[in-house]
């Protein structure tokens, strides 16, 4: 919760006063608030309740940044498009279009990204290409990537994304080189190259760094330290090609335990939101078999979870399991991370 509000400052009084309106509902009594100055961003915004976009979203100047093929699969490594088109429970063109809205939801995507419509919406805007509905699906788009850097940064959720922790990502991620020059110069402190007209040949520097130089060098430098930081094996798996409950008409099924593994991923960051975890859910999926009450599932078939998604989980899966998507795709996508990156080798 971010709120923005004028101060009204009784100084023979000692208190200053603000006012919430509508927003009073919001607070409780004894409840601790911190109080900040307003950011550059936020100088016109209207007094209340700040809305949770990302400010980078919309600067144009990162637009060719997010519709690059190579940002987009580097950010697919931690939350697919689509997945993020499910945390909208609404259709996207409900205020724009007049008339019907189904209840019903589907992606719409194009090149240009994607939006969550109800089914009236997605028959009416098929095949046209608005400007409105062209900034939506960039939109989205954006904010997709911005999402997946915030958890590949594991920074908590809510986090507004700055241009130096974007270009962190970048980085780490090998798509620095496709910062757009503007960005790079402002992290990198280098100062525009002026064109001066005919120079003589005694002012010429050659050897003047560039903010594409620099942020290449630094593309070099981390490419040289991160192969040195290869993860060791959590966990080594070996095959039996003749197990002898395998040859058994209905053998007594045995769980597989591995404390070392859960160990490891609880360290890891939460599949709900991107925190970093506390604890390694076991699979609940009745319709497989797996888990139940008083019963576990195999230790190799968990996903990390902080302690708040997974009382939220157990609390109601299907609603859990509407807002983040299933379990089971979800420990799809871990197992491949952790086998993708070494945690898991063959013995």
């Amino acid at each position: 919760m971010r709120m923005l509000f004028t101060a009204f400052p009784q100084r023979s009084a000692g208190v200053v006063l603000l006012k919430t309106g509508k927003l009073t509902c919001r607070f409780t009594d004894g409840q601790r608030v911190m109080l900040a100055d307003v950011p550059a961003a936020f100088h016109n915004s209207p007094a209340g309740e700040l809305v949770s976009d990302q400010l980078i979203a919309a600067d144009p100047v990162w637009r060719p940044f997010f519709a690059h093929e190579r940002v987009q699969k580097a950010a697919s490594l931690y939350m697919r498009f689509s997945d993020y088109l499910e945390s909208f429970h609404y259709c996207q063109w409900k205020n724009v279009r007049d008339g019907y809205h189904s209840i019903e939801l589907t992606n719409a995507m194009n090149e240009h990204g994607g939006a969550k419509l109800c089914w009236a919406c997605d028959n009416a805007m098929r095949g046209t290409d608005g400007k409105l509905f062209i900034e939506l699906c960039e939109k989205n788009r954006a904010e997709w990537v911005i999402e997946a850097a915030r958890r590949g940064l594991k920074l908590p959720e809510g986090h507004q994304l700055t241009e130096p922790e974007l270009c962190w990502w970048g980085l780490v991620f090998g798509v620095a080189d496709l910062i757009p020059g503007g960005i790079a110069r402002r992290i990198t402190g280098v100062e525009p190259e002026e064109i001066t007209g005919v120079m003589s040949e005694s002012t010429i520097v050659p050897d003047r760094p560039t903010a594409q130089g620099v942020l290449a060098a630094a593309v070099e430098a981390a490419e040289a330290v991160i192969p040195q930081e290869k993860m060791k094996p959590v966990l080594k798996l070996a095959a039996d090609e003749t197990p002898a409950a395998g040859f058994m008409l209905r053998p007594k099924l045995q769980r597989w335990e591995s404390e070392k593994y859960t160990r490891w991923v609880k360290t890891q960051q939460c599949c709900g939101c991107g925190s970093p975890a506390d604890d390694p859910h076991h699979i609940i999926n009745s319709g497989l078999g797996l888990g139940g009450v008083g019963t576990k599932t195999h230790d190799l078939f968990v996903i990390p979870l902080c302690r708040r998604c997974h009382d939220e989980l157990h609390r109601d899966v299907s609603a859990w399991e509407r807002q983040h998507g299933s379990q089971v795709k979800l420990l799809v996508q871990f197992l491949n991370r952790a086998l993708g990156i070494g945690a898991i080798l063959k013995a």
